[in-house]
């Protein structure tokens, strides 16, 4: 009840954003491309290939972990609830040339908003 009245009050639709703009440019800044690739490399080990598989990227962040996964061929859903990490991935999935879906909303919304399956959920 209370995830609902917080969703309703508080809408990224409208503007509202959890992350302020200079914590989500810092932690953008932080996250080393090491990180990431070792990180996609694990899952890789359990899932195999990348290609074609649809993949959400819940809390999606920067983008970081959405570009990497879209370069290695999957069909990627990004997910959160910034408006300020929404630029980041944007700008980031764009200087790639990385085709990435984006939705912003809250976790509790998802299965109303989301259709379809996904071949993998990925979340850090």
């Amino acid at each position: 009840m209370f995830n609902q009245l917080h969703r309703n009050l508080y809408r990224p639709d409208s503007g509202w954003d959890p992350i302020p703009e200079a914590y989500a440019e810092t932690y953008n800044s932080k996250i080393e491309h090491s990180v990431v690739e070792d990180v996609i490399q694990r899952i890789e080990k359990y899932v195999g290939n990348f290609s074609g598989l649809k993949v959400l990227d819940l809390g999606g962040g920067p983008g970081h972990f959405s570009c990497e996964l879209a370069k290695r061929g999957a069909i990627v859903l990004w997910y959160d609830v910034s408006n300020n990490y929404l630029r980041l991935a944007k700008e980031r999935a764009e200087l790639q040339n990385v085709n990435i879906d984006f939705e912003i909303g809250y976790i509790d919304q998802l299965p109303n908003r989301l259709s379809g399956m996904f071949d993998l959920v990925f979340n850090r």
